[in-house]
């Protein structure tokens, strides 16, 4: 088409063509125009041929593919019993923000230029491939991890020093996992997957590393495997396992009961509690945060339900993670869920990171407006830990800011720490925000905060995390003290 315009005089393609006996085989096509001295068309000519089975080579970069990755490797195998094989995948890191920030077409040519650069440092012993997506591979034949590490250091340098994305402002890092021949796999597949492993290591321990596999790296993914497992099953099966606790909440001057925070937890079918820390993580990642979220949600309101039938002005907070907001869903479930449940939305309070309310604000401000238009009220919860400001505290639409723990352990001996918790309170209160300290749990931090006009007190001093039946009846024994007095 574009020859036919005038806008090329060349073409390469490559495309599928059925052959008579109905199979389809992949084709290339090289063609050329020549014209006379006059730019007039002469002549079109061009070769075709048929590729062997399919695509060896990575239209982008131009590297052998994924395909031709293992063949290489099955090969290296083959011939190298004795010989150390080092296999490595590479691995962009926050690539997906490239493409949503700049366009697919700059996320190609930056693409383009990490392989051709990483090329470029290549010893003769080790290969490049393009895999999928953002990722790279290289083999690399007898060579250890001494080599290996090395030559990814020689990566890193040499990315640092690149000026051709500078001035898009852009910082390009590589994560990186390997596994070696025979130590870590006796075969191609468990080598690829294998150096997998390692690269998702990598990204869990902060990216813009190499990780060498290992027998414990094997153990925890073998553990996360089973925990996943473990997690569906649970969920498939109306979220069996799963329950909550609830810390109690209590006001700043009175320390009367004025609501709890709902926290979640999991017991597995032989009786072992497994930590939030360590299963919250596993259904972010694989996609089952939204769906636990809605079933929190509904389930802290119903027990709700019947505290407020004996202390109507009493609050539920839930958290909600980013991914959670992020939902399109997100704000017509969380009303249906209050008009099913026949729940006061005033009561109910939703909790959010700080680093999540901050980052994302553009994105989740309509949505907290929303919340609040349905008489929701918005906590942003450990705020102080690093990425709050004044100006976030002028212009966000909360309600609520609950001061990290860390901002209290040292209260007692840091004039600092007594200083930011008595300016947090009055901004905040200068702006109709209302301020909430977390982690209390000595009767000396207490009473050092009982002069700072907090609005609400929440710690293992005023209770840790308790069952429903025991909230309901500590609300009814303070319902029933006060109705004495």
């Amino acid at each position: 088409m574009e020859i036919g315009e005038n806008r090329r005089d060349a073409h390469y393609v490559e495309f599928r063509a059925k052959q008579r006996s109905g199979k389809y085989v992949w084709m290339r096509c090289r063609g050329y125009l020549t014209r006379d001295e006059c730019g007039i068309p002469v002549i079109f000519a061009g070769i075709m041929h048929k590729m062997d089975g399919q695509n060896k080579v990575d239209p982008l970069t131009q590297l052998f593919n994924h395909r031709m990755f293992m063949k290489r490797i099955r090969k290296y195998i083959e011939k190298s019993q004795e010989e150390k094989i080092a296999v490595a995948i590479l691995d962009v890191d926050n690539f997906r923000q490239i493409n949503e920030l700049y366009s697919r077409k700059f996320g190609d040519r930056i693409l383009c230029t990490i392989a051709y650069n990483i090329q470029v440092l290549l010893p003769d012993n080790a290969r490049l491939f393009r895999l999928d997506n953002d990722r790279l591979g290289f083999l690399m034949r007898d060579a250890g991890k001494k080599e290996v590490n090395q030559f990814f250091s020689r990566i890193q340098k040499r990315f640092s020093a690149l000026q051709e994305w500078k001035k898009e402002k852009l910082e390009i890092h590589l994560s990186a996992g390997c596994a070696f021949f025979s130590d870590s796999g006796q075969t191609a597949d468990e080598l690829y997957l294998h150096a997998d492993y390692a690269l998702q290591y990598a990204k869990e321990q902060g990216k813009d590393r190499m990780v060498i596999f290992t027998e414990e790296i094997l153990n925890q993914k073998s553990h996360m495997l089973e925990l996943l497992k473990v997690l569906r099953d649970a969920m498939n099966h109306e979220f069996r396992g799963f329950y909550l606790d609830y810390q109690p909440q209590v006001n700043g001057r009175t320390k009367a009961l004025t609501g709890v925070e709902a926290l979640v937890r999991f017991c597995d079918e032989k009786g072992n509690r497994i930590s939030p820390v360590e299963f919250i993580p596993v259904m972010e990642k694989e996609g089952m945060i939204y769906e636990m979220g809605r079933w929190v949600l509904r389930q802290a309101i119903r027990d709700a339900g019947e505290w407020i039938r004996i202390k109507p002005d009493f609050d539920i907070s839930v958290n909600a993670s980013a991914l959670e907001m992020m939902n399109d869903q997100y704000i017509e479930d969380v009303e249906k869920i209050l008009e099913e449940e026949k729940f006061p939305a005033k009561n109910l309070v939703i909790e959010l990171t700080e680093s999540s309310a901050v980052q994302r604000m553009d994105i989740f401000r309509n949505k907290y407006k929303k919340l609040r238009e349905m008489g929701i009220r918005i906590a942003m919860d450990d705020f102080g830990t690093g990425y709050s400001s004044l100006e976030f505290l002028k212009n966000a639409p909360i309600d609520l800011v609950k001061i990290d723990r860390s901002f209290l352990k040292d209260i007692l001996y840091s004039r600092f720490d007594s200083a930011f918790i008595t300016f947090i309170v009055e901004i905040c209160h200068d702006v109709n925000i209302k301020v909430c300290q977390e982690g209390v749990e000595t009767l000396e931090e207490y009473e050092m905060l009982k002069k700072m006009e907090l609005d609400c007190i929440q710690g293992y001093y005023f209770g840790k995390p308790m069952s429903k039946n025991a909230i309901r009846n500590k609300i009814s024994a303070e319902c029933q003290t006060e109705g004495n007095d």
